[in-house]
């Protein structure tokens, strides 16, 4: 349930690290009492939640890491001291927005923060709990390098921090670039700028700034990794396997993109010999950001051309009626 005083426009101007710092130390005002959690999830079973993609603000290079979830998980229960849960920091969108080439409805919430903190929640039966608000019109002048800013600037997810990295500050320095370039013609940052961004991250230097700066890319292809839990691949092996299209095929479940010209080869052959079948269905997924690229750009060794076409060789080779390949969505 929303209420009106998220929506009203406040006066005050907080710099990035005014909104950070207050977060952290509890300060920040704005907060709504038992914010409904389930609207950021998407049912997967009975009793079973993922996050809901289209429901957050992924402001990391990588997204969910569900083992440190579930050690969190298993560390409440086991204490079942929940001091250390944390309020998750959602972002009102007044306004319709384009956040890396997605449209996000105004009069919206998305969750920015303690991703993981919200899964941990709701892995404990906990469906309700105060959140810190930001308004990204008026606390983030509707500005995606500020929200990348913040997120980064609260690493912070669980009492096991998983700090800033790198690839985080990259994105955040991107999308400055973004802004730059459609407010200027210009996506190259002044020096004023790039002094800050070392200044808020030490472990930055001249060398890494421009490096991205060579390699800028814009908005949409830098859309983070998928990271695919255990169940919801078990979830799209199951979807396939009960598919009439697939009823007299051999389908395998999904593999990771490292393995899939070596065990799952060999696995294939040795159960269609076993079976007497001739026909197989591979489903393969990215677990990097070189082999996410690989599929959506159809290039390198991970083009999905070239290896569709091994596969078709190894058809051919043995015979078989058909070997189709599936590549689970990489963003």
């Amino acid at each position: 349930m929303t209420t009106n005083k998220l929506k009203l426009v406040q006066k005050n101007l907080f710099t990035i690290e005014e909104i950070v710092s207050s977060i952290k130390d509890g300060t920040w005002s704005s907060v709504e009492k038992d914010f409904d959690l389930l609207q950021f999830m998407k049912q997967t079973l009975p009793n079973q939640y993922m996050i809901d993609d289209k429901k957050r603000l992924q402001v990391r290079h990588k997204t969910i890491d569900n083992d440190f979830v579930n050690r969190q998980v298993n560390k409440v229960r086991s204490t079942d001291d929940k001091s250390c849960l944390e309020r998750p920091v959602i972002v009102f969108f007044p306004e319709e927005t384009i956040y890396e080439g997605d449209k996000i409805p105004g009069d919206s919430y998305m969750l920015l923060d303690r991703n993981h903190g919200v899964m941990i929640m709701v892995e404990l039966n906990i469906h309700n709990y105060d959140c810190y608000v930001l308004n990204f019109k008026v606390d983030l002048e509707s500005s995606v390098s500020k929200l990348r800013a913040v997120g980064n600037g609260l690493n912070q997810t669980f009492k096991e921090s998983r700090s800033v990295e790198n690839g985080d500050i990259k994105l955040e320095y991107w999308s400055k670039m973004d802004e730059n370039m459609i407010s200027t013609g210009n996506a190259k940052l002044s020096e004023e700028v790039k002094k800050d961004f070392m200044k808020r991250y030490p472990q930055l230097n001249s060398a890494t700034v421009g490096n991205w700066e060579s390699h800028h890319e814009f908005g949409e292809r830098r859309k983070p990794t998928k990271e695919w839990s255990g169940q919801e691949l078990d979830q799209q092996f199951r979807k396939y396997d009960n598919m009439p299209a697939y009823e007299d095929y051999e389908v395998f479940p999904p593999v990771g993109m490292k393995n899939w010209d070596g065990e799952l080869m060999g696995r294939m052959m040795l159960r269609l010999m076993k079976e007497a079948s001739k026909k197989a269905l591979v489903i393969l997924y990215a677990t990097t950001t070189t082999q996410a690229r690989g599929i959506n750009e159809d290039t390198g060794m991970y083009s999905t051309t070239k290896i569709k076409k091994i596969f078709e060789n190894l058809k051919e080779y043995y015979n078989l009626e058909a070997i189709d390949v599936i590549f689970l969505r990489s963003k």
